[in-house]
């Protein structure tokens, strides 16, 4: 019998996905509603304001599912509400955008994941310490994901990444409808994450000041997706590689 269970999110705990996801997700909304009827919402003239909402709505929603993400990011342009709402009721939209929700979700969700995909293939890596850590936990705990990523999208990225899904119990992703198990998973899962450090040997840091985002944090987020931004509003989208590689370009980056 096992010790008890331990569950583990996906992004920044067992791969080190950094924080260039944080502008996937402000540059995919932003050409999503290019792209659509959705531009309405959006001031190429006033480029700071848009991003200013993309970013409020952002640093509220980091962790959450993408479709949860999309719909606080909508809000703040729309309304200057960085919420997550359900669409597209919540949204209060004009009678004849209310069906063009489902083509901003589409596009905002492809432009998300060519971007993920790029990143993955070029910059994202597992954690050495949590690829060796895992089996040894797994002699002693059940071992369960809860992430707010696809499923589809987390089990392809665990084995890219070279996690073997045999050493959990369950893998648990967000659907594609917004929704996702992991409240439920967490619930049921006791708490026995102290014992871990007994096992491994090496205890983890016992932090107990609050976490937030720094101004270095808003800095990153807005200079990269402005960069992203301003190559689409030129008329030269770049492609899901050029956009990582401008990312990851140092002398861009904000640290």
């Amino acid at each position: 019998m096992k010790d008890g269970a331990i569950a583990f999110d996906f992004d920044g705990t067992l791969v080190h996905s950094g924080s260039d996801k944080g502008v996937h997700i402000m540059y995919s909304v932003y050409a999503a509603c290019a792209a659509t009827r959705f531009r309405r919402f959006l001031h190429p003239h006033d480029l700071g304001r848009d991003l200013e909402c993309l970013l409020r709505g952002l640093l509220k929603y980091a962790g959450a599912p993408r479709f949860q993400q999309l719909a606080a990011l909508l809000n703040s342009l729309i309304h200057d509400r960085p919420v997550a709402v359900e669409p597209p009721e919540g949204l209060d939209l004009d009678s004849d955008l209310v069906a063009e929700y489902e083509s901003v979700r589409r596009m905002y969700d492809a432009t998300y994941t060519g971007l993920n995909d790029a990143a993955a293939s070029r910059y994202w890596k597992a954690y050495p310490a949590a690829l060796d850590a895992l089996p040894r936990l797994a002699a002693d705990f059940d071992l369960y994901i809860a992430s707010g990523v696809p499923q589809d999208v987390l089990e392809g990225d665990l084995a890219r990444h070279g996690y073997d899904r045999r050493l959990f119990q369950r893998i648990w992703g967000a659907d594609r409808h917004g929704g996702a198990d992991k409240a439920e998973l967490l619930g049921r899962s006791p708490d026995t994450h102290r014992q871990a450090p007994e096992i491994l040997g090496n205890p983890f840091p016992n932090e107990r000041k609050p976490w937030g985002w720094t101004e270095t944090d808003r800095k990153f987020f807005q200079s990269k997706t402005r960069l992203l931004v301003e190559a689409l509003l030129a008329g030269r989208p770049l492609s899901p590689t050029e956009a990582v590689d401008t990312i990851h370009e140092e002398h861009h980056v904000f640290r």
